[in-house]
């Protein structure tokens, strides 16, 4: 991931304004390196610069973007490239790609470049450059080598549907064949300092001569090389889950405009709350819950989030953050618990809500329902077997559906770990303000009924009732027609995590029919 104190953003060619482009070229100018000595008109040493208008006039359209990285208000990174629809499928090539050199090695490039190659339903990803790191980066992202013989067989395609859209590749010689893929786009840079990976590249791609680069591509036609690196991209983080689910535009979706009939039903279930009850929601997002408690009266009220900027959301994490004070009442709604595939760490969010909660307190919790029949027509996998899961997970279609709608439970896109109750989608993010595209594996843990009655009675929790309910809460569902199970629970001072340790955990069994009133 990105480094925290580092701002990305993309934008559309035509969409980048005069002042940025003079910071594209000033960082290119003082970062891209210098002539070789075979630069013809003098040129021989020199720093290699490209001003302004030569930006403007190649790349100031809707057929490229760029994404810039900034330290502050300094421009440290940038990246140029196109999306190009071809007959075959979208292809991403970038056309440029500059880090400052007190950034190198830092994680800017990468990023950049994961951000443009990252999108695996693309047909074809390609790059132009001379630096054989930025080729091994390439394959590293589309798990794919770069294969002479098989850009050669697409050489009329190529050349056709996207060098045709470069102007500094529309017409240059290029020299291929089963051994090499090199164009002449007359960039003397020096390359004195020859490296390993230059030498490898070289034996694969041909050796270059004065003036040329790589053209290296990958294609989607491809078997994967080696799957080691992605199994260890898939391993998610805090960081991943975080950007993840902040890129969800809650605002637009439909099973986020129900906050007001969601509070009227938890007061339905807590009657006797009173106006001055102190309450915090867990994973409260745009803060929509604490609102509508708000409208009704209730003022004291906080939530917490991976990263939010709304009022009285702090960004912090649900798994280990303490209150001052503790809650008369928690909220932890639509799969917080649940967003790591880890049982470790979606049970630190349930113990971290017991340790926020005053004795006799109450905390309504919902999770996503396992036992929801779409699932029951997904493909399994063992995720704990890679022989099985990664070529699964390799050959699973993304979707945009977190980004459109939030709502993933189609089976055509997901995995499901029978055994773990883990569910796996691949989700692209678009054009989301301010941020650069991104493709996430995304792993839900979902519960069924009996589970997570049983986590949350093991933490300490006594369930008062347990419904399956779908977005509004208003209405019970058969168990296998609910998206969600919602609980109802109470911190029972005997029934703290000391005493489950000791006594083990006190399930009540009037959970087991489906009560709108009070189970015990």
């Amino acid at each position: 991931m990105a480094m925290p104190t580092l701002r990305f953003s993309v934008y559309s060619g035509a969409s980048v304004s005069d002042a940025q482009w003079h910071q594209a070229a000033d960082l290119f100018s003082r970062s891209y390196g210098v002539y070789s000595s075979s630069a013809p008109d003098g040129k021989a040493g020199r720093s290699i610069r490209l001003g302004a208008g030569y930006y403007r006039r190649a790349y100031a359209n809707d057929e490229y973007k760029v994404a810039f990285c900034f330290d502050g208000d300094q421009l440290i990174g940038q990246i140029v490239y196109c999306e190009c629809a071809t007959s075959c499928g979208k292809v991403a090539f970038v056309v440029q790609l500059v880090v400052d050199a007190d950034y190198r090695r830092k994680g800017v490039a990468s990023t950049l470049l994961h951000a443009v190659w990252g999108f695996s339903d693309f047909y074809a990803w390609g790059i132009v450059t001379s630096n054989a790191f930025t080729v091994e980066a390439l394959e590293s992202a589309t798990f794919r080598r770069a294969d002479p013989k098989r850009i050669a067989e697409h050489a009329d395609w190529i050349r056709g549907e996207v060098l045709s859209r470069i102007p500094f590749l529309r017409d240059a010689e290029w020299r291929m064949s089963a051994t090499e893929s090199c164009v002449n786009t007359n960039f003397f840079t020096d390359r004195t300092n020859a490296t390993q990976a230059t030498l490898d590249i070289s034996n694969r791609l041909g050796k270059l001569a004065e003036g040329e680069e790589w053209l290296a591509m990958t294609f989607r036609e491809q078997p994967p090389d080696d799957f080691s690196s992605y199994y260890a991209m898939v391993e998610a983080s805090s960081d991943l889950v975080a950007d993840a689910y902040s890129r969800m535009p809650q605002s637009e979706h439909q099973w986020a405009a129900n906050a007001d009939e969601e509070v009227s039903a938890i007061l339905g279930w807590l009657p006797q709350l009173p106006k001055d009850a102190s309450i915090c929601d867990f994973g409260a997002g745009s803060g929509r819950h604490i609102a509508a408690f708000r409208k009704r009266g209730y003022e004291n009220m906080t939530g917490i989030d991976f990263a939010s900027a709304a009022q009285d959301v702090l960004a912090a994490d649900c798994r280990s953050w303490r209150a001052p004070r503790p809650f008369d009442l928690i909220l932890c709604l639509y799969d917080v618990i649940g967003s790591f595939p880890s049982d470790d760490d979606n049970r630190a969010i349930l113990d971290n809500i017991v340790a926020n909660l005053r004795p006799g307190g109450h905390a309504v919790i919902s999770v996503s329902n396992f036992a929801y029949a779409p699932l029951k027509d997904a493909q399994r996998v063992d995720l704990q077997d890679s022989s099985d899961s990664l070529p699964k997970i390799f050959a699973l279609p993304p979707s945009d559906t977190m980004q459109r709608s939030g709502e993933f439970f189609d089976p055509h896109y997901v995995l499901v770990d029978e055994t773990r109750h883990i569910v796996c989608h691949k989700e692209q993010f678009h054009g989301t303000p301010g941020a650069l595209p991104g493709e996430y594996l995304i792993r839900d843990r979902r519960f069924t009924a009996s589970e997570i009655s049983e986590w949350a009675t093991a933490s300490g929790l006594k369930v008062l009732e347990r419904h399956f309910v779908h977005a509004g809460f208003s209405k019970e569902y058969p168990e296998q027609q609910a998206k969600e199970i919602l609980l109802v629970t109470r911190l029972e001072k005997s029934q703290s995590p000391i005493d489950v340790l000791i006594n083990g955990p006190k399930l009540d069994e009037g959970l087991k029919t489906l009560p709108r009133q009070p189970a015990s």
